[in-house]
Formats: C-alpha cells, sequence, structure tokens
C-alpha cells in the first residue's frame, strides 16, 4: 500500500510545476499586453489633440493658424486680406472639436479638421515625436497648426474680360497678362473701314481669370471702373473702348496721306476744294490746286498721321493736334525771295491790331490786300470792330514765316506762326490771354505788286 502513494507524490509536483509555468507565463503574457495596450494608448494622437483644445482657446488656434496659409488665391487677389474678411465673419461662442482628415494622413502624419461650434476653424497637423514606445509605437507631437483650404466655405466667382490686344486693363489694380488669355487674335465689329484695312487692324483678347473670392474691380488703364454686362458666377466685362478717336486731315490732293500702313483714298475724303484758293484761278493759271479733307470717326486707336508729296517726301504737318493734321506744299527753296512780300503785309495786319485804330494804318492795310476779295470785305467791314477795340492791345512775339510755295506764275501760298499776348479793359475789369496762332495767306500778283488774296486761321 506504501509504493503507490509514492508514485501519487511524483505526478504532483510534476502538476504544480505546470501549472506554475503556465501562471507566469501567464503573468508575463499580462505585462507584455499592459506593456502594449498602454503603450498603444500613448501613441494615439487623439490624446495630443484633446490636450491641444483644452490647454487653447479658439483665438489662439486662429492667430497660430495666420502663420500658415493653407490655400491659394489668384495673384489679383490678396490672400491675407481674405483671410482676415473670412474670419470676420466666424462665431467663436461655439465649444472647440476636431474629428480627422483621413484622406490627408498616414502613418508620418496625423491631421485633424478643428470646429468651433459649426464653424470650421483651422487644421492640426501632427508628426511623430522623438520619443520611442516600444512595440513600434510611437508618441506624437504639434507639427503646425494652419488654415486649411478657407476657401471652401467662400462663394467665388469669374471673371470674363475681352480688351483690346495691346490694351491695359486692370482687374483688383493689377494689370491682366496673357497667362490668363482664354482667346486670341479675335475679329472686331465695326471699325471704321480705313483702320480695318490696316494690316495691324485692332484685335481682341478674351481672359479668363478664376475662381475669385474678394471684391471685384476692374479699370481701364486710365482708372476708369467698368460695369459687368452679366452678373451670376460668371462676370462678363467688355473693356474695348466706348468713346472712339475722330481725326481731321487736310493735305493738297497730290499729297498721299497715310493713316498708319493705310493710304487714304480719295473715296476716303469727306470733300475736295480750293481751299483758300476758291476763285482765284484766273491767278494761279491752273484749278488743280486741290484741298482734300479726311473726316475719320470710330477710329479704335489714335493714328499716326503722315503725308509724302509727289516725289515721296515727307512733309512735316503745319498742325498735328489730338485730333487735327494739316499739311501743305513744302516749301521750295526760290520762293524765299517772297519773304518780304509776307513780312510787309503782315507788319501792316500786325500794327493795325496793335493799337487803337487809325485811318492810316488802316488804308495802309487796304492797300496791301486785293480788292474783290473776301479778305478785303473783311478789313472793310472791320472798322466798326476796331472802334470797340479802342482798349485792347496785342503784342505779337517769335513770328516764323516758310513754307512758301508757288502756285503758277502768279500766286503764292505761305506759312506764319507766331504767340501774342493779348490785354485790354472793360467798364469792369481788365483781362489778359495768350495766343498761339498759325495762317495760311495766299498772294497774288497784281500788275507789279504782290497783294494778300486769302488769309485763314489753321490753329489758334
Amino acid at each position: 500500500m506504501a509504493e503507490p502513494r509514492k508514485r501519487m507524490g511524483r505526478w504532483g509536483r510534476f502538476l504544480l510545476i505546470w501549472t506554475a509555468a503556465l501562471l507566469l507565463l501567464g503573468l508575463i503574457g499580462c505585462g507584455v499586453l499592459y506593456g502594449y495596450l498602454d503603450a498603444y494608448e500613448q501613441g494615439r494622437p487623439e490624446p495630443v489633440m484633446e490636450r491641444l483644445l483644452e490647454t487653447s482657446s479658439a483665438r489662439e488656434l486662429l492667430d497660430a493658424a495666420r502663420e500658415n496659409p493653407d490655400f491659394s488665391v489668384t495673384p489679383f487677389e490678396d490672400g491675407a486680406a481674405l483671410y482676415q474678411r473670412w474670419l470676420e465673419g466666424l462665431d467663436l461662442s461655439g465649444k472647440l472639436s476636431c474629428s480627422p482628415l483621413r484622406k490627408d494622413s498616414d502613418g508620418d502624419r496625423a491631421v485633424y479638421v478643428v470646429r468651433c461650434g459649426a464653424s470650421k476653424l483651422c487644421q492640426v497637423t501632427l508628426k511623430p515625436g522623438e520619443q520611442r514606445l516600444g512595440f513600434g509605437q510611437h508618441d506624437w507631437v504639434l507639427d503646425r497648426i494652419s488654415t486649411g483650404d478657407i476657401t471652401s466655405s467662400l462663394s467665388s466667382v469669374e471673371v470674363e474680360i475681352t480688351a483690346l490686344a495691346d490694351q491695359t486693363v486692370l482687374l483688383n489694380g493689377i494689370a491682366l497678362y496673357n497667362s490668363w488669355a482664354v482667346e486670341t487674335d479675335l475679329p472686331l465689329e465695326g471699325l471704321n473701314p480705313v483702320e480695318a484695312r490696316s494690316a495691324n487692324a485692332p484685335r481682341a483678347t478674351r481672359y479668363r481669370v478664376g475662381p475669385l473670392y474678394g471684391e471685384i474691380s476692374v479699370q481701364d488703364a486710365e482708372g476708369r471702373e467698368l460695369a459687368p454686362l452679366s452678373a451670376g458666377k460668371t462676370l462678363v466685362y467688355d473693356a474695348i473702348p466706348a468713346q472712339r478717336q475722330r481725326v481731321s486731315i487736310s493735305a493738297p490732293a497730290d499729297v498721299t496721306v497715310l493713316l498708319g500702313d493705310v493710304p487714304l483714298e480719295a473715296g476716303d475724303a469727306k470733300s475736295e476744294d480750293a481751299g483758300l484758293l476758291t476763285g482765284l484761278e484766273s491767278y494761279t493759271g491752273s484749278a488743280g490746286y486741290q484741298t482734300r479733307t479726311y473726316e475719320l470717326e470710330g477710329l479704335l486707336r489714335r493714328p499716326e498721321v503722315r503725308a509724302l508729296d509727289a516725289a515721296g517726301t515727307e512733309l512735316a504737318p503745319v498742325l498735328a493736334g489730338e485730333d487735327r493734321w494739316v499739311f501743305l506744299h513744302a516749301g521750295q527753296a526760290e520762293a524765299e525771295s517772297l519773304r518780304p512780300v509776307a513780312e510787309r503785309f503782315f507788319q501792316a495786319y500786325m500794327t493795325y491790331l496793335s493799337s487803337t485804330f487809325s485811318e492810316a494804318r488802316y488804308d495802309q492795310l487796304l492797300n496791301l490786300t486785293l480788292p474783290g476779295t473776301e479778305l478785303y470785305t473783311y478789313f472793310e467791314t472791320s472798322v466798326d470792330t476796331m472802334y470797340w477795340a479802342i482798349h485792347t492791345s496785342t503784342e505779337f512775339r517769335d513770328l516764323e514765316y516758310d513754307n512758301f510755295y508757288p502756285i503758277g506764275e502768279d500766286c503764292f501760298v505761305c506759312t506764319i506762326r507766331y504767340d501774342a499776348g493779348v490785354s485790354g479793359s472793360t467798364w469792369v475789369d481788365a483781362y489778359s490771354h495768350e495766343d498761339q496762332n498759325t495762317y495760311e495767306l495766299v498772294f497774288v500778283r497784281a500788275g507789279e505788286r504782290w497783294l494778300a488774296a486769302a488769309m485763314s486761321s489753321i490753329s489758334g
């Protein structure tokens, strides 16, 4: 009976040792599991976010986000100003909360959207810290607080602008440039026929810019505000200048006038007549000295105006203004000998105007003028005017005589330019003003003398 009890003692010890081993393994497993769970819990990014929200206010998060804008706008808008406007529309009275942005998160970063109540506030990015927690886990630390894409909560529009190809248009104060062009070299309707004939006829460019989130201002190069033609998601603007150019050009009929690269034709002229020589055919020996006047309206560009005589020599304009050009035949050197004729007449004219009326000065002026002409009649009827001008005086300065050009054997034209200071007084007060004048004069031979037959102010 003693032998069986001895065998049972050995089996019991085995069971005891096995049980103790299992208990030890269990304890080790629990320790490992506890360590893993603790490392896992410490390696979660959510507690970092919870601590950040507990220790930060909405205003502090917004101030930090301002330094890291995560949204982009076109060069025509100020991102900082747009962010400030977005801030002003936020309600910061709600509770802070966050949610993961899984599409932007991975093993190397965790991205969260932070809200204040229902309002999206900012975007927080966490990154792995330097502390290793075991089991492949690591701690998380704050990487950056950024604005996120605030434009998703803003209304946007697109702007479409049509302008001349070489026209400056400002969008929010910045000139449009070619990278925003969607259509180029567009033909224009309603061009002046002369301008349309040019190889460099105006063409249009269409720009499209967007999305735009802030205020929209479209201006021309002079700073004039342009109104949109249509509203909605696309604002359409027409920047083609509504104010067209108008020019008047006078030149002898045998002179070629060019508007840019386009020579004007007889059919482009509004009128053709003898001008100052009308009625003087018997003196000129020819009725062929005609002057053409071109009146061109609706030009999109201020034109370059040139004139060439029959020999192809470029003529300098007698007058070149904003909207009027006058050309005459170029003077001839041999006609300079006629200068004393023009000087003698114009000296009598200046003397007549420069002081109170004098019968002797009046007779001298008439004696140098061809009877029967409109000019002679004008001087005859000026007597009453000169009596009324008793308190007016004119000082002539910087006289220039040029463009002496013979027309036949018994006629020539010339140009006279001068500055004048006019002063006078009325019963009420004194007055004065400055004048700059250019006159075209016609002289004809009457027997042995040259007499003034016509006189016209080209500018004044």
